[in-house]
């Protein structure tokens, strides 16, 4: 009986980690992208962005992306300054990249209603440049995708005509990594197949598929010079090979298992190589 059990048990291990071996996270199809480095980009242009007032509202994953800022400025000795702002008096006398925290994580329309209040309240017409952040949970396969998005749209319109001396950007919502990243979520994903849920990956799949579909939006109606498409670099690699994962026929963007820790989060790698895209992106902006 001992060795039936035994047995059992070595059938049941083994079809596990066959199962996550042979995980099918869709079809990854690749294309080639250009990339711009720091080393790259000419003196002026970073000093430039030093000179300049620039507000960044968002929350976790903002975080991610603002510690990767600071180390890229700490390794290429630049004089950009980063100012946490947590009242609503905030001096903005001195150039600088002013963040905080803004509504609260899956209420888009939150987000949006906060950031205008601290544009109208503290911001407006004293910063060069603002944008917003959405996080990667504020969007899912229950969001009402176009209220958002129209609702965010006339906000902006706004904004940039009640405050014409700044520049409003946009940035678009960041993704999932579709695989399972941990092995802990791997042996869900194993239990959760066998009594009939929907598994870890499946659940991240769908919800970029509607990440893409308020990111197109926002691709369609700002130009390429306004609009830091954070999604793309999630699921652009550092040599400028982009990845997407094809499900249905829909072909999508998705979080590179390289760049986060816990599938939506970056780590220290994801970190470096988006803060150094959007610095970029931030001295073209004018």
């Amino acid at each position: 009986m001992k060795k039936i059990i035994i047995a059992a048990i070595i059938i049941s291990i083994t079809a596990l980690f066959i199962i996550i071996k042979t995980d099918n996270e869709g079809k990854i199809i690749t294309q080639k992208r250009t990339l711009t480095v720091i080393k790259s980009l000419k003196k002026e242009d970073l000093q430039k962005l030093a000179k300049k007032k620039v507000y960044f509202a968002h929350m976790s994953v903002g975080y991610n992306i603002l510690a990767g800022v600071q180390s890229i400025i700490k390794k290429n000795n630049l004089s950009i300054k980063l100012v946490e702002v947590k009242d609503k008096k905030a001096d903005l006398t001195e150039p600088a990249i002013y963040h905080s925290k803004v509504g609260a994580n899956i209420y888009p329309l939150k987000k949006i209603t906060d950031y205008k209040k601290k544009i109208q309240k503290i911001y407006g017409n004293k910063i060069n440049i603002a944008f917003l952040k959405f996080c990667y949970i504020d969007i899912n396969v229950k969001t009402d995708i176009n209220k958002v998005f129209s609702t965010y749209q006339d906000t902006l319109k706004v904004l940039q005509k009640k405050y014409p001396k700044t520049i409003f950007v946009h940035m678009t919502v960041p993704l999932n990594a579709e695989g399972n990243v941990t092995i802990g979520k791997k042996i869900k994903d194993f239990i959760k197949g066998i009594i009939g849920k929907q598994k870890y990956k499946d659940k991240m799949r769908t919800a970029n598929i509607a990440r893409k579909s308020y990111n197109d939006l926002l691709r369609k109606t700002y130009k390429k010079n306004r609009l830091f498409d954070l999604a793309k670099f999630e699921s652009t690699t550092e040599k400028g090979i982009e990845k997407f994962s094809l499900n249905n026929s829909i072909k999508h963007n998705f979080l590179l298992k390289e760049y986060t820790y816990d599938g939506g989060h970056l780590n220290k790698r994801g970190r470096e190589f988006i803060a150094e895209q959007l610095l970029i992106f931030l001295t073209k902006v004018k």
